[in-house]
């Protein structure tokens, strides 16, 4: 099948081989194309610039290679998370990927955005999974770095570089990481705090003390200055080290100031809903900030955030990955306001870039695109991006405009 042979614009390949002679037929007629898996991130980052094809992963979904013993996995770009979770599930084993639950979601798409959840503390994020992978860049080449066993020390690691890149280097057709065993029980305890900087400071106590928590959450209680916090803690593996970990979290909670601790009855469920806050806003109104910075600065990410969601009407939710460095904002804006959070918005992406951080726009409404864009300036990487991507894609035909890369 050629690919002057639809007239739809999207093309689903069978296979790696179809997926490298359609990118080379639309390189060679100087075409741009939107490459995505099961398209449930589109709305991620900055709208594309026009296009005249789709290409997806939709039939590359097949199972490659599955080794239980070594604990590794080859899976094709296109498979749904959800079914290489319960083939792993089979044999008592996990992908330690907790990104936001969105029904039909690929393991590429996954790792194209680099999403990821609160487990991310003890487990790592993509980067320190991803094994190994093959990929179709913009002329049609065929390309692979790493391999399929957990010890690759030969070569560079180019298949990192795909994570986060949003589909605009390549397209993904197989990926291969190491996964780990199931736990036996996963526990979770809330404590609650009259402020945020008590809360943070539990939490930058139990990340650096010898217990190992899975998660620890900070959740804003509404969005006041002086508003109290929730801080989710999580521990999980064998029943009586769990039972000792929340013991231990537990205690430094108190000690830092919690005014209660309790043990969740649902543990996995209630980690489960922390990670699946993002799936919970959805629509065209919906604005997704996340903040990226050291944690000590956490607090003041927090409250810059409050504020921009107060601006925007004051219907959102702020919350951290606080042994992450990470902030969220997440927000239903009235569009009349959109227009007032702007200086807000610069303002805190410059004061968190300037000590080495960063300030991304995932999600918002097409109005706010037009007068600020999705990532800010890149800073130091910045001439490393725009390299890497002359190299992969000279042409800049994959994912136009998506970064703010000329």
């Amino acid at each position: 099948m050629k690919a002057n042979d639809t007239n739809t614009g999207v093309i689903n390949p069978e296979n790696e081989l179809e997926v490298s002679q359609y990118l080379y037929e639309f390189n060679q007629a100087s075409l741009k194309v939107r490459v995505q898996g099961g398209g449930t991130k589109l709305n991620l980052g900055n709208p594309l610039t026009a296009f005249d094809r789709t290409i997806t992963s939709a039939r590359l979904t097949g199972l490659v290679d599955y080794q239980p013993e070594d604990l590794t996995i080859t899976v094709q770009s296109g498979m749904p998370f959800a079914r290489l979770q319960a083939t792993l599930a089979a044999q008592g084993q996990m992908l330690p990927l907790d990104p936001p639950d969105l029904e039909g979601q690929t393991i590429g798409g996954i790792l194209a955005t680099n999403r990821n959840g609160p487990r991310r503390l003890l487990y790592g994020t993509a980067r320190d999974l991803l094994i190994g992978c093959r990929f179709v860049l913009a002329d049609g080449s065929i390309g692979h770095s790493g391999g399929r066993v957990v010890k690759n020390v030969a070569g560079y690691d180019l298949h990192k570089l795909f994570i986060g890149s949003y589909g605009t280097l390549g397209m993904l057709t197989e990926v291969t990481f190491k996964v780990v065993p199931r736990p036996q029980y996963v526990g979770v305890g809330q404590a609650n705090f009259d402020s945020a900087g008590k809360a943070f400071k539990a939490a930058r106590l139990c990340a650096r003390s010898n217990l190992v928590p899975s998660a620890l959450e900070v959740v804003m209680n509404d969005l006041t200055p002086d508003s109290g916090c929730r801080l989710f803690f999580a521990a999980e593996g064998m029943r009586v080290a769990v039972d000792g970990q929340l013991d231990g979290l537990s205690a430094v909670c108190r000690e830092a100031g919690a005014q209660s601790v309790k043990l969740l009855e649902d543990g996995p469920a209630a980690l489960l809903a922390q990670a699946n806050l993002e799936s919970k806003f959805s629509g065209e109104d919906v604005i997704q900030i996340r903040i990226a910075t050291i944690l000590t600065a956490l607090p003041q990410a927090q409250a810059s955030l409050a504020e921009i969601a107060t601006r925007l009407g004051g219907n959102g939710l702020v919350y951290s990955r606080a042994g992450s460095g990470l902030a969220y904002l997440l927000c239903r804006a009235v569009p009349a306001k959109l227009g007032d959070t702007i200086p807000l918005i610069n303002k805190a992406r410059q004061t968190f870039q300037s000590d080495g951080g960063s300030l991304v726009i995932e999600r918002a409404p097409v109005e706010l695109w037009k007068q600020v864009d999705a990532w800010g300036e890149f800073g130091n990487a910045g001439h490393s991006m725009q390299a890497i991507k002359n190299a992969f894609d000279p042409s800049h035909q994959l994912n136009p405009g998506l970064l703010n890369l000329v």
